[in-house]
């Protein structure tokens, strides 16, 4: 069974993300945190893929990639935002492994599947 952590802020998102994700993936284990700050609790080597959106309200997308390049979170990533136009050129040039814009679902389809998480 795959291990999610999805960090979203807007239990909405939250929702329609998980929802999608239960149509293609079937059974899954979700954790779900609205702030960066959570993450000090959770046991981070035990997730198979993260979906963060790019603001938090305690953090920005380089604060969120910062966390990856500590090796703390050594899994694959994929970053939701509400407009592309809300990222700087900087954020976009920082290394994650998608940028989707929430509700284009292809997208993240897409991205699942280039990942090799879903057949």
């Amino acid at each position: 069974m795959m291990n999610l952590l999805l960090i979203e802020d807007n239990q909405c998102d939250a929702m329609l993300i998980r929802r999608q994700l239960t149509k293609w993936l079937g059974d899954f284990h979700c954790v779900e945190i609205e702030r960066l700050q959570q993450l000090h609790g959770q046991s981070l080597g035990d997730f198979d893929i993260v979906i963060t959106d790019a603001h938090l309200p305690d953090a920005d997308l380089p604060d969120i990639v910062a966390i990856f390049k500590t090796g703390k979170l050594n899994c694959p990533y994929i970053v939701t935002s509400g407009e592309v136009d809300s990222l700087s050129v900087s954020d976009l040039a920082l290394p994650c492994h998608a940028l989707v814009l929430k509700g284009e679902w292809q997208q993240l389809n897409n991205a699942l599947l280039s990942l090799q998480l879903i057949n």
